[in-house]
């Protein structure tokens, strides 16, 4: 079997040397990000038409691929690596680790969380808006005691969910999009959440049209980091999402439904051991 793994393949969407036919391995597609964009979307169905036998979807519709590409379709969401993401020592208060590119209300929540946990007096850190590679991006959050997420758009479940829970974190997040096989609920049980500020579209910016949000765009967020803070209701929030993910969403679970989805696709790999 071939793993085609989502990745910046830009336009080169046929990568094997040939069309999958009855005599070769079976061909599989991974989509971990098709629902920033349509443009993202097209991309990886176009990938999957050109090479792959059939296709495995991190959060998106399953449905709309299956119309797309004419191939067997099904769900695997991300896995955690539960060995890399750990608690650490919480000496951070509030966290807000993310990429600012193409989503121009990703720095100016930063800008407002800055200032507002100054006057709180929380600790806060970022990632600069940058990439700072998994092993300073796992220790941040292990040290973080409350996430904020905001998704690039109303239909993105990040993967960072994911990895903050494993971190012992309490996630704050836009609402996250239903998702099969999974159970996010929110209300300050796994998670907590604000409607707004949010981000509608993945598309890129300049400087000078990144929003300024006053304390009235951010009322919820402030509502419920007081909760979660102030009112000493962080640890709980973490400890429920932590078993959680550790439950369902580590490569010792994933690795059992891989194997039995990639039999209910193709049946004759069991033949073949």
């Amino acid at each position: 079997l071939i793993w085609v793994d989502d990745g910046k393949y830009k336009q080169h969407s046929e990568i094997l040397p040939s069309p999958p036919h009855k005599t070769s391995p079976y061909v599989i597609v991974y989509g971990l990000y098709p629902s920033l964009t349509q443009g993202h979307f097209r991309e990886r169905v176009n990938r999957a038409r050109l090479n792959a036998d059939g296709v495995l979807v991190d959060h998106d519709d399953l449905e709309r691929w299956r119309a797309a590409t004419g191939l067997p379709v099904a769900r695997m969401a991300y896995s955690v690596d539960e060995t890399i993401y750990i608690p650490r020592p919480k000496d951070i208060d509030v966290g807000f680790y993310c990429v600012w590119a193409w989503n121009k209300e990703r720095p100016a929540l930063d800008a407002w969380l800055q200032e507002h946990c100054r006057r709180k007096g929380w600790t806060y850190a970022n990632t600069g808006g940058e990439d700072r590679g998994q092993d300073a991006y796992a220790e941040m959050l292990g040290r973080t005691k409350v996430v904020v997420h905001m998704n690039r758009t109303p239909k993105t479940r990040a993967p960072r969910l994911f990895d903050a829970a494993a971190c012992g974190c309490a996630i704050l997040a836009n609402p996250v999009p239903a998702v099969s096989g999974e159970e996010w609920i929110g209300g300050g049980h796994h998670y907590c959440t604000f409607a707004t500020p949010r981000s509608e579209a993945y598309a890129a910016y300049k400087p000078e049209e990144i929003p300024v949000y006053a304390n009235g765009h951010c009322w919820e967020v402030t509502y419920q980091l007081d909760w979660l803070l102030d009112q000493q209701n962080w640890s709980a929030v973490a400890e429920r999402a932590r078993a959680y993910v550790l439950e369902h969403h580590t490569w010792r679970t994933r690795a059992r439904q891989l194997r039995q989805t990639l039999l209910d696709m193709f049946p004759a790999l069991e033949r073949k051991g």
